[in-house]
């Protein structure tokens, strides 16, 4: 989930700076402190918005910089076990699928991806049953069921399995079946192959 966060720190305004605006430089300051980093309360920092307050500056014995006591609003993406997310698939590999939600990537296990068994051909993993095939770049639908963060990663797990998540064309299908039998009629029944005699 995406949210909008207020954060409190000290910030240190160096001396070739106090000719510029306060709120530029602090703001400047703020960003290339704090966005793209994790807080595993927060989870990931993504933007920081404005900064809403600023003390006076003081002084450190030593130190030429001011520092000052400020408040900043930033918005924050935090995965959220069994929370709905959609995604694009950016790597498939053979145990699995990785999904771009947002700022992170999440995995999505062979296991987690339908009621089939999937494994991978050139590119692509595809059902054995179903003949259903995910690709890079699919778009899909998935619900989180496992979160790992720290302030180094968040690793995500999710699952496709259950009805109404998936690749989007899967999806579509599953809405509309009799759209998928209009379909199968129009391409008639399936030809079989004759074997070739080796005599």
């Amino acid at each position: 989930m995406y949210y909008l966060v207020e954060l409190q720190d000290i910030v240190r305004v160096p001396p070739d700076r106090f000719n510029d605006d306060l709120k530029t430089v602090v703001l400047e300051i703020c960003r290339e402190t704090y966005e793209e980093t994790i807080d595993p309360e927060l989870g990931m920092i993504l933007a920081i918005t404005s900064v809403n307050e600023i003390s006076q500056g003081r002084l450190v014995h030593g130190d030429g910089a001011t520092y000052h006591q400020i408040r900043l609003s930033a918005i924050a993406y935090k995965p959220v076990t069994k929370e709905i997310v959609e995604g694009e698939v950016s790597e498939v590999t053979d145990f699995g699928a990785f999904v771009r939600i947002g700022s992170i990537e999440a995995l999505c296990h062979i296991s987690q991806i339908a009621d089939d068994f999937f494994s991978l051909s050139k590119t692509s993993l595809v059902g054995r049953e179903s003949g259903n095939v995910v690709r890079v770049g699919d778009r899909l639908r998935a619900r989180i069921i496992t979160i790992s963060m720290d302030r180094s990663n968040v690793r995500t797990a999710i699952t496709m399995r259950q009805p109404g998540l998936g690749i989007d064309r899967w999806i579509e299908a599953w809405k509309h079946p009799e759209e998928e039998e209009e379909k199968e009629k129009k391409k008639g029944p399936k030809k079989r192959e004759k074997k070739k005699s080796t005599k």
